[in-house]
């Protein structure tokens, strides 16, 4: 999402961001389901072609672009919501929230290591990983990295535009973001997206997309450019059978008026085009029907697993309302893209399935956000908005898809959760929770399913007492429904406030989205990356943990090891070397006079002070916390 603000200097974006009232949405007691035959509309399709193509070097032989804060490229980007400023005609339903902790026990993560931090003076982090056979492929704005699936870094990071670098063209002098990285599993193959993008009207709007050449995420990549004449924000990218599907948001990108939003655009990319390395390939795009007011943050289900319908169109889901003048009325939409690549203009995107979710809060300007320890300046949850990604999957006797976002009730941010079911030909709401267990607020959470129907949920919460942290909880597919049954987890502790203020909402970026994959291999494990809060308070203080876990088995223990006795000479500095095992965060204390730079690492830097030097001697200690209350180790050296 390109609520993207660099070097973290307050622009005239900001100043003319688009005014907007936002709603608010808590749960209703019923859904409907309409016939296909009610809902089908005549929407028809725009085709466009790739204006490049071209064959990268492989990465690892490439020029790297090192990250950086690129002030010749770069600039302060506000994205823009637009909602009618209309009053609530009804009073808005309550939910029935989760108040109660699961309480069956998981493994908990099995990694847990450090991601690409903030390398290039941004913010948001927009956090996005994606697992294959042998490799996690990180990227956040505006750098990505690559690590075995033992959590050892073996490339990067590097700068987004590396892939890039040997092909010229007018993309390397916009703005690069809201990148995206997927794994091709039916095909092998790693797929990369992001935006390259101008700001004013003479710019050109661009989604530069590749494919590697083959299952090597760091060899060579079939590499393409697709133009728009508007500004083509939040791309999110779904694999299906017959193509790679996009969501976008799209703006006059040099209108800074209220009217800016113009629509939500769907598109279809020729995969297996893609695949073959074509010079140029076919772009199938449709806007969703607006007969009322703006619908943003359309996701295309990503299907995931080994039982793939090769015949099955790729569905849409966004939140929606369509009863006019009650934009505070919503529901939950699923779409039908049919793709022909045969007739591309024979091609059909309708709605087929309308649930209604009931009557929300009327809210203006995102809400107010969650609180933080340590600000009296909240942080931005994006309540409304799905969040990424939706997940698709065929079971034996059904085929389910889930997704989720965050939900304000006038009080606290929940998170809102669905499994979509689909036995026959009608696809249903088989379960929806709201989860919001403890005195906190919950936001920015990712939701995927597994190959054994279990459901991981990882999401951030904060309160005027912690600062935000990473948790995460789950459920089985026999467990009652709408009720999330594991433990909550703490994956990572928060170590300070957010300090990523955007003055134009007052309030601290967050996110914006995080990402919960599935490992191909065993199709049990689960991979996620969000962004935490790092030790220190200047500004865009935030980076990115990796964690693999999987629900079955005992939680582990914390293990720590804080490394050999060491003789260390003529150094002020001195870098810890220790090894931990299942712990939520990690702090280094010293029995001397010196002072940690950094005390929140494996490796972290000490210098000696001089009673240190008086001793000859000084013991530094490692003390963990686990992922549930009470799970603490230490060690020193």
């Amino acid at each position: 999402m390109a609520l993207l603000c660099v070097n973290f200097a307050l622009s005239k974006k900001e100043a003319i961001m688009k005014t907007n009232t936002l709603f608010h949405f808590i749960l209703a007691a019923c859904f409907i389901l309409i016939p296909n035959f009610l809902l089908s509309q005549d929407n028809a399709p725009t085709i466009t072609k790739s204006v490049f193509f071209g064959k990268s070097n492989p990465i690892r032989e490439s020029k790297v672009v090192l990250p950086g804060v690129h002030e010749d490229k770069y600039e302060s980007v506000g994205n823009r919501f637009s909602y009618a400023d209309c009053d609530q005609t009804k009073p808005a339903d309550k939910p029935v929230l989760q108040k109660e902790y699961g309480t069956i026990r998981s493994r908990g993560p099995v990694l847990n290591f450090e991601g690409v931090g903030n390398v290039n003076g941004i913010r948001p982090a927009d956090p996005n990983g994606e697992v294959g056979p042998n490799h996690y492929l990180q990227t956040v704005n505006s750098s990505f990295a690559v690590w075995d699936k033992e959590g050892n870094l073996i490339y990067g990071p590097a700068d987004n535009q590396t892939l890039w670098e040997s092909l010229p063209g007018p993309w390397h002098g916009l703005w690069w973001g809201d990148p995206v990285f997927k794994y091709d599993h039916m095909a092998d193959r790693w797929l990369v997206s992001s935006l390259s993008v101008g700001f004013t009207a003479n710019d050109p709007h661009y989604t530069m997309v590749a494919v590697s050449v083959t299952s090597d995420p760091l060899g060579e990549y079939y590499c393409y450019a697709f133009e728009f004449e508007l500004f083509n924000d939040y791309p999110k990218v779904a694999i299906w059978p017959d193509g790679y599907y996009i969501t976008y948001n799209m703006y006059d990108g040099a209108d800074p008026s209220p009217e800016a939003f113009l629509y939500s655009l769907v598109t279809v990319i020729d995969r297996n085009a893609m695949l073959e390395g074509e010079e140029e390939i076919t772009m199938i795009e449709f806007e969703i029907p607006d007969p009322d007011t703006e619908r943003f943050f359309p996701m295309a289900a990503d299907i995931r697993g080994q039982n793939i319908a090769d015949d099955e169109p790729c569905y849409i889901i966004t939140l929606d309302n369509h009863v006019p003048g009650d934009p505070w009325q919503l529901s939950l939409d699923v779409y039908e893209f049919m793709t022909d690549w045969q007739e591309p203009s024979n091609s059909q995107f309708n709605i087929i399935s309308q649930f209604d979710l009931g009557t929300f809060e009327a809210m203006n300007l995102w809400g107010p956000g969650a609180p933080q320890l340590g600000s009296d300046i909240n942080i931005i949850t994006i309540p409304l908005y799905l969040m990424y990604p939706v997940t698709y999957r065929i079971f034996e006797n059904h085929v389910s898809m889930v997704c989720c976002h965050t939900v304000w009730d006038g009080d606290i941010h929940y998170i809102k959760w669905y499994e979509l079911r689909k036995e026959e030909e009608e696809w249903i709401m088989h379960q929806s929770g709201n989860y919001a267990p403890g005195d906190f607020h919950y936001f920015s959470p990712s939701i995927s399913i597994n190959g054994n129907g279990d459901i991981a949920l990882g999401y951030t919460i904060s309160n005027e007492d912690n600062y935000p942290c990473l948790k995460l909880t789950g459920r089985r597919a026999e467990d009652p429904l709408g009720t999330m049954t594991y433990q909550e987890l703490s994956l990572y502790n928060g170590l300070n406030y957010a300090n990523t203020y955007l003055s134009y909402y007052d309030q601290n970026m967050w996110g914006d989205y995080a990402a919960m994959m599935v490992d191909p291999v065993d199709d049990s494990t689960f991979w996620f990356t969000h962004m935490y809060t790092k030790a220190v308070t200047s500004f865009g203080n935030w980076a990115t943990r990796i964690f693999s876990f999987n629900l079955s088995g005992e939680t582990g223990l914390p293990f720590a090891d804080a490394g050999n006795d060491t003789l260390t000479c003529n150094t002020p500095f001195f870098t810890t070397q220790g090894y931990a095992e299942n712990y939520s965060s990690i702090v280094w204390t010293t029995g001397g006079d010196g002072n940690f730079i950094q005390n929140n690492s494996l490796n972290a830097s000490y210098l000696r002070g001089p009673g240190d030097m008086n001793n000859r001697q000084v013991t530094l200690t490692m003390h963990l916390t686990g992922y549930e209350p009470g799970m603490e180790a230490a060690d020193s050296m």
